[in-house]
Order: structure tokens, then sequence, then C-alpha cells
């Protein structure tokens, strides 16, 4: 039985588990039991088809007046296009990381920071940014939020470099971001 087990990769117990199983009630007793929870709301075939959809489309294929796919518009055409409800669950269903966490905050300013270095307009910073964001896996923030972030970035390059202030834009200086901002 060592040699089985080493050669499956397994527990020589689990391979006497099997046997006894096997002995008990033959092949059937070895079928998976069913996995404990609520079954997916999204089958296989349905996740299949709003890969291809998200890939394949823009939002305004599908009539929606926004060019970017968000979580709230694929929440929308899973509930326009399927008849399914999803709340917050089309975030772990699509494995995304949430924006709202610190860290990710963080990440943000950090990305247009160095997106700042790289080009000179905020819509430059912007894209750079959300392209990092969503190769990372992470939802992105709202568009005033990544406006926020990138005027400050690009302040900070024209200032002459980045003091390393990761409270900057949204957390710390909202009254100085209105003024960096006013008049746009």
């Amino acid at each position: 039985m060592a040699n089985v087990a080493v050669t499956l990769g397994m527990n020589v117990t689990t391979i006497f588990r099997w046997l006894a199983k096997f002995a008990d009630g033959g092949q059937n007793a070895l079928l998976a039991n069913p996995i404990p929870g609520r079954p997916p709301k999204v089958s296989a075939e349905e996740m299949r088809w709003i890969a291809r959809a998200v890939r394949d489309n823009t939002p305004q294929q599908f009539k929606f007046e926004f060019g970017l796919w968000t979580l709230s518009l694929l929440r929308e055409l899973i509930n326009r296009e399927l008849g399914k409800s999803l709340s917050l669950a089309i975030r772990t269903l699509l494995g995304v990381k949430p924006y709202t966490d610190a860290h990710t905050r963080g990440l943000a300013i950090d990305l247009a920071q160095e997106a700042a270095g790289m080009v000179d307009t905020r819509v430059g910073i912007i894209n750079i940014t959300i392209e990092e964001l969503v190769r990372l896996g992470h939802e992105l923030p709202s568009f005033g939020t990544l406006d926020a972030i990138a005027e400050q970035a690009g302040v900070c390059r024209r200032r002459g470099g980045f003091v390393r202030t990761r409270c900057s834009a949204i957390d710390c200086q909202p009254a100085q971001m209105a003024r960096s901002t006013a008049g746009k």
C-alpha cells in the first residue's frame, strides 16, 4: 500500500479509507460527496458568456452610456441579460480585489505617481493607472477619485519630484485638492 500511496501522491491512510468505502458500497461509494453550501448563482456556461461579453464587447454595445467595464455595469449586464441579481458577489465571482482598503488606495496613488513620470497629461496618468490596477486584479476607483489622484501626481511632478505621502489627494488634503482642481 505504501507504494500505491507514493505513486498517487496520497497518504496511506487515504488509500485504506478508499478501500474500506469500496468494500462497503462498491464504486458508487467512491463518488465525490456534494459540496456543502449554497449552489453558485452563475453557472459555468454563464461565466463563459460573461467573460466573452466583456472581452469581445464594450459597454456601449450593450446600450450602456459608459465606455469602461465596471463592477456595477457587470452587475447590471448580468441582471439584464441573464435575469440574475447579484450584489457584491460579482467581485468575489470575478476574483477582483476591492478598492475600498487603504492598501489599494495607496497602490493607486503610487501607480499614478509612477505614471506621472512617464506621461505629461492627466488623461495619460489615469489611463496608465487604470491599466495597472486592472492588470493587478483590483477594482477601479470612481473616475472622480482617479482624476484627483492623477491631478495630485501631476502637481507633484511639476513641482520637481515626489514627496512620499500616501495620504495625498483623497485622504488627508481634501481642501488643498479642491483648490488645485478648481477651475479645471
